[in-house]
């Protein structure tokens, strides 16, 4: 495998610090009440962002028929449009554009399988993370404050935005080359029961004689040069859920890491999509649940 220039791996430090302010800046939720002066400052930077977005939308929000928009609908369209839009803009840019280097692909023959082992191993983590107060209070007050359909509606552009730049743009332009890889090979069956369980959820490929991280990124199933976009993808997501509940904030780090590994080796962003959903959807129901208990 030949190494990566350095002015290249310069470009890529610096683009990750420009999506790093990015995200801090339009996304992050800072604590109101935090007392550092950079962290008050930020988040009045946060609050003025937002609110220049949200008024500058509500002319389109017209032009489509929406005379009167609440906070969460005005909200949802700044989600797609700083989420979404100019993600694939700067990717348009970039001379790239096509949805498929993005990610918007068909799931791979494993996919099926990693979503429901992954939905199984989450379970433990989501539902410890569920019986959270913050995270409770959180949620059920989004609830309260909109209408149960227009919860789930907000919750659903929120997910598209949140994986579009994290398991979309960010695997893509991360990338040496910048672009998604090319669907992962996958080796069924093995010398022993272990191996050709690991080898059904895409796990425990050849390695062929690699050592290091090479035979580590060959067990795991990964085309190469995917390792800094993984975890420059888990690193965003975290960011995302800066501000919630600890629990969710202490989870979304490594939960960010593994869907991005799941997004590139099952060949889709679909599938880290509908396992957020499932586990969300789980997530909502165990509120219910620990409430009414």
């Amino acid at each position: 495998m030949r190494t990566v220039p350095f002015k290249y791996r310069f470009a890529q430090a610096l683009a990750i610090a420009m999506v790093t302010a990015y995200v801090l800046v339009l996304w992050c939720q800072v604590p109101w009440n935090w007392k550092s002066v950079h962290h008050r400052s930020l988040y009045k930077l946060q609050n003025q962002a937002r609110e220049f977005t949200m008024d500058a939308l509500k002319p389109a929000y017209r032009l489509i028929g929406f005379e009167e928009t609440n906070r969460y609908a005005l909200h949802a369209g700044y989600l797609i449009l700083t989420g979404v839009a100019i993600p694939w803009l700067a990717w348009h840019m970039l001379g790239r554009g096509q949805l498929g280097t993005l990610g918007v692909r068909s799931i791979n023959r494993v996919g099926w399988r990693i979503l429901f082992v992954s939905y199984i191993v989450a379970l433990g983590p989501v539902l410890w993370m569920a019986q959270s107060p913050g995270f409770d209070r959180y949620y059920l007050d989004q609830i309260e404050r909109i209408s149960g359909r227009g919860f789930l509606a907000y919750y659903f552009f929120s997910l598209i935005a949140e994986h579009f730049l994290c398991q979309g743009f960010i695997l893509a332009a991360f990338r040496v080359g910048g672009r998604w890889p090319a669907s992962p090979d996958h080796t069924d069956g093995g010398s022993n029961r272990a191996i050709a369980c690991f080898r059904w959820i895409g796990l425990a490929q050849p390695t062929s004689g690699a050592t290091g991280m090479r035979a580590v990124r060959r067990w795991l199933g990964l085309r190469p040069h995917c390792a800094i976009p993984i975890l420059f993808a888990g690193f965003v997501f975290g960011l995302l859920h800066l501000g919630k509940d600890p629990r969710e904030f202490m989870l979304s780090f490594p939960g960010g890491v593994a869907l991005a590994y799941i997004a590139y080796r099952t060949n889709s962003l679909f599938t880290p999509m509908l396992l957020h959903t499932a586990t969300a959807g789980t997530a909502m129901l165990a509120i219910g649940a620990f409430s009414a208990s």
